[in-house]
């Protein structure tokens, strides 16, 4: 399997996939929305852009932000001021960013801002097992209703053994403020709901 990222997301390639469930997470979120190409996709967050290039492949017009964006179609930019006009895009991935960001309400505006009215974020994170409702409680409080929510935490459990069977660090970004015994790992497509300043 070399240099290709398994169904966990680990990757032998250090400049591809590194998140739980990896692109077949992102490609089953995509279906379960009900989103085809030829659809504006933009992936906050997008690292190297390994996700914008498989959507790019199968027919989506997507972009990546994020602050050191590597690739084509991705641009530098931070989440929280994206640089995108206003109800660009029918879908936002945001994968394992907003437990990690220091302003999670203002990437979350910022998202909602550049959804077309109805379109669709599409979270997949870490969240504390203890606290199941607070992130849906979150996109609740910036304009998003949520559609769907799914707990994947077995694709943390698969990411960390693999991580750690390549000589990895298991959870490299978990947030502080979940411990590593309550951690779990969750989809969530939350539609966007009227305007919200």
């Amino acid at each position: 399997m070399t240099g290709q990222a398994c169904s966990c997301g680990v990757s032998e390639k250090p400049l591809e996939i590194m998140r739980p469930g990896g692109l077949v997470l992102t490609e089953e979120a995509l279906a379960a929305c009900g989103l085809a190409p030829p659809a504006r996709v933009l992936d906050a967050g997008c690292g190297t852009g390994a996700v914008v290039s498989r959507l790019r492949e199968l027919g989506y017009r997507a972009a990546g932000v994020d602050l050191a964006a590597r690739g084509p179609h991705c641009m530098a930019g931070r989440i929280e001021h994206l640089p995108a006009k206003t109800s660009a895009f029918d879908c936002v991935l945001c994968e394992c960013v907003l437990s990690i960001a220091a302003d999670p309400h203002a990437c979350l505006r910022e998202m909602h801002r550049v959804l077309i009215p109805s379109g669709i974020a599409v979270i997949s994170d870490v969240y504390d097992r203890s606290d199941p409702d607070a992130l849906a409680g979150l996109l609740g409080s910036c304009g998003f209703s949520v559609t769907l929510w799914q707990d994947h935490t077995r694709s943390l459990q698969e990411f960390a053994a693999a991580a750690l069977l390549q000589g990895r660090s298991a959870l490299p970004g978990l947030p502080q403020f979940i411990s590593p015994r309550k951690a779990g790992y969750c989809l969530i497509l939350a539609r966007k709901d009227s305007p919200h300043g």
